[in-house]
């Protein structure tokens, strides 16, 4: 991500257009996916994001710093954790499954719904979002919900990865049948180190794990909401 936005210094205006569009698209995607977290966990009876505020749209309460340096070298991360305490919720694993599943479910509305905001203003999706034509509002506005759907997406789908500490693996724990719960609650904490090895095997090595698990779907969903 870094690099590609190295790639503009030449274009100073055409710089600042496109780090705009990247971060209110990052910062939506990360607030929209955490607070969804912490308002379903309240809805199954689990107070404690609400106390400490997570049941809002405000992105700095829901900001985590590696998460988001890892969006700038990377080109995915995470927000800050929400807290959930399993012994509150309603309705047990399966209740923390749609938890986790919040927060995907959320970054995917978020995509259907500026696809559906570009649909209805005719707004011009810009296919390389780095080196994008912007030259007006409209044009502008286009290359916001460019990244706006792409991130939402990434986020959404990053997460599903079945793997502790992302959403995915516990989702996969909530609605798995009792003896495959129970030994994926027990492999549970090799999820960390094998996730932040893939992630450091891409960034290092440039294997590029994650991307060829992730951009098949990126690329066919984007294209189905927006026919680019």
């Amino acid at each position: 991500m870094l690099r590609l936005l190295s790639s503009l210094s030449d274009d100073p205006l055409l710089l600042i257009q496109v780090v705009m569009a990247f971060v209110v698209a990052l910062l939506t995607a990360l607030t929209f996916h955490e607070a969804s977290h912490a308002l379903v966990a309240r809805r199954f009876g689990d107070m404690t994001a609400e106390r400490l505020g997570r049941v809002s749209l405000d992105p700095r309460r829901h900001l985590d710093l590696a998460g988001t340096l890892l969006f700038l070298v990377a080109g995915f991360g995470w927000g800050k954790p929400v807290p959930v305490n399993t012994m509150n919720l309603r309705g047990g694993r399966r209740s923390m499954g749609f938890v986790s599943l919040a927060g995907p479910g959320a970054n995917f509305t978020v995509a259907i719904v500026t696809a559906a905001v570009v649909r209805v203003l005719d707004l011009t999706i810009q296919p390389n979002q780095f080196r994008p034509d912007v030259g007006s509002i409209g044009e502008w506005l286009g290359l916001l919900a460019t990244h706006l759907i792409f991130y939402n997406l990434l986020l959404g789908f990053f997460n599903l990865v079945p793997l502790s500490p992302l959403d995915g693996g516990k989702v996969a724990i909530g609605f798995a049948p009792p003896e495959l719960a129970g030994w994926l609650t027990r492999t549970e904490r090799y999820g960390p180190p094998v996730l932040m090895g893939i992630i450091m095997a891409d960034i290092f090595l440039d294997i590029g794990i994650l991307r060829t698990v992730l951009f098949p779907p990126i690329e066919f969903f984007f294209r189905l909401l927006v026919g680019v």
